[in-house]
């Protein structure tokens, strides 16, 4: 573990810098020109993965790495997940079913940010399950993709409301940036659902939300405190 607050802060200066670099270039390059931003924007999700993998360097505790390497591995399904929608623009039902898995990823993650606790694992997992079953059988006319999309994004708003609870009740940065960052998740995933039902004008705003909700998903691994 590297305890050396300047290393720290400055990998994470570095990180924040080139993110909204990142940003600021796709965001004016999408408005003003006809420009192809896509690599732009995936480098964004690609730097958020490699910073959660670094912010390994920087923690201990057994419960904080397991949080944290399971949030990296949600980072990495991230990344298949854009390159099947986003780079290859090809196969939506994979795309979609990797990220479903990155939401699951993440929901187990944050069991571990207050402490693993078994039978509140049992009942989360339980309700999530239903939650999905229900939303298949409501679905299963509209065909896979649709179930697929329906259960993926009831899988993210409650990782947003759980990460809102546990805000709550900690008050620490790690859950307050993760709620945050699933809250801009959820608002790119709206903008996408009206891309898709109503046309081009709602395409700009989503990485409007997406690229900030992945560099605040990475960044909060940088600041998990100490299990007592």
């Amino acid at each position: 573990m590297i305890k050396n607050k300047y290393i720290k802060l400055s990998t994470i200066a570095v990180y924040l810098i080139a993110a909204i670099i990142l940003y600021i270039m796709f965001l004016v390059m999408d408005a003003k020109t006809a420009t192809n931003t896509i690599y732009i924007k995936y480098s964004v999700v690609i730097i958020s993965t490699a910073f959660t993998l670094i912010s390994l360097l920087f923690i201990n505790g057994k419960q904080n790495i397991i949080q944290v390497t399971i949030r990296f591995l949600a980072l990495i399904l991230t990344l298949v997940a854009d390159y099947f929608l986003l780079v290859a623009s090809s196969n939506f039902v994979v795309g979609v079913s990797v990220f479903l898995v990155a939401q699951l990823c993440h929901a187990l993650s944050l069991q571990f940010i207050n402490g693993f606790h078994k039978i509140e694992f049992f009942i989360i997992v339980s309700l999530r399950i239903a939650i999905s079953t229900i939303l298949a059988f409501i679905f299963a006319k509209q065909g896979p993709l649709f179930i697929l999309a329906a259960i993926y994004f009831t899988q993210l708003v409650m990782n947003f409301v759980e990460s809102l609870i546990i805000f709550i009740e900690t008050k620490s940065t790690t859950s307050l940036l993760l709620t945050i960052g699933f809250l801009l998740f959820v608002g790119c995933d709206v903008f996408v659902g009206l891309f898709n039902l109503l046309g081009e004008e709602y395409l700009y705003p989503i990485w409007l939300f997406y690229a900030p909700s992945q560099v605040l998903i990475g960044l909060s691994s940088y600041f998990i405190n100490s299990f007592k």
